[in-house]
């Protein structure tokens, strides 16, 4: 059995599709020598990441602003020059299992505030992060348990495997599945998490992983005062974030500004005496349009001013 010598760097850059990964895979078993030109492939995939990486870095910084969802280049670098030094120092490098190595690398995606960003995992999963959320994962599920961690928000869609199921960690809760489309709310600062299902099954347990309730498709589980309370799924239309769109039906006006606030990437501070009330059954408007636009609409269905301070990017309610 052949193998494309480009294949080992997609494979390395994470771009390679599953086909391809299984059947490195095969070509790795086949022969035990294939892992020796397999380890040389890596090391020169790790010394130009160095490389350039430390070329990038000597440029002026008006050269080089990366978008915090590429920010997974800085780490793989980090980690390359620790594994580089290893092998100098040790040549036990070349007697592990490659597959370890990169096992251990841990890339990070970021959403920048008002904006949205969509990662593809090793394995397929499909990971849409909100707006000013963060997801940690490995840069391959190589044994065991899936796991990544959140914070924020974000739509998993994952790839079945049975044998292998997938954990979403967060400060409060961890989410367990074996394939299925979900949504999760992780959002230590606010103290805030929930998690609607979709489609499929999911579990979510303590820190002990000790499973404390099950959901099933239309249902959520939210934190309230520590405990979690299940409920049914009455507005499935709220998770059209992931399509550029913000939804409400028959929320009250405090969780519909927690919802601009992760969409538009801002801060609001309800400053008036009283509640505004949302008299509109139902409100949909474009991410896209802007958040003063989105108030303005609503103004039209409420009783409320607002005005924005530049100085903490927060909109102020009155």
């Amino acid at each position: 059995m052949n193998i494309d010598q480009d294949l080992f760097f997609k494979f390395f850059s994470r771009e390679a599709s599953v086909e391809e990964t299984d059947a490195l895979t095969a070509w790795l078993d086949e022969d035990p020598s294939h892992q020796e030109e397999f380890n040389k492939a890596y090391e020169m995939f790790m010394i130009s990441q160095v490389v350039a990486f430390a070329d990038l870095d000597r440029r002026p910084a008006a050269e080089h602003k990366p978008a915090k969802k590429h920010r997974w280049l800085a780490y793989v670098a980090s980690a390359a020059a620790s594994v580089i030094i290893g092998m100098v120092i040790n040549s036990y490098f070349f007697t592990r299992p490659i597959l370890e190595a990169v096992d251990s690398t841990v890339l990070v995606s970021e959403a920048q505030p008002g904006q949205r960003t969509s990662v593809t995992l090793s394995d397929g999963t499909v990971v849409e992060l909100n707006s000013n959320s963060r997801i940690e994962y490995p840069a391959i599920f190589h044994k065991g348990e899936r796991k990544v961690r959140l914070e924020g928000e974000a739509m998993f869609d994952v790839a079945p495997d049975r044998e292998h199921p997938f954990v979403v960690e967060t400060f409060a809760y961890d989410v367990k599945v074996l394939g299925t489309k979900f949504d999760v709310i992780a959002d230590s600062r606010e103290r805030e998490f929930s998690t609607a299902l979709l489609e499929g099954s999911v579990s979510i347990q303590d820190k002990s992983a000790k499973p404390l309730v099950t959901l099933r498709p239309n249902m959520m589980a939210s934190m309230h005062d520590g405990r979690l309370v299940c409920s049914r799924l009455s507005d499935k239309d709220a998770y059209l974030w992931t399509d550029g769109v913000i939804s409400a039906v028959g929320i009250p006006f405090d969780k519909l500004m927690r919802r601009f606030e992760r969409c538009y990437g801002v801060n609001i501070d309800i400053a008036s005496a009283t509640l505004p009330e949302v008299r509109y059954v139902y409100f949909k408007v474009r991410i896209s349009d802007g958040i003063d636009h989105a108030l303005r609409l609503l103004q039209d269905g409420s009783d409320f001013n607002y005005r924005y301070e530049e100085e903490t990017n927060t909109y102020i309610i009155y």
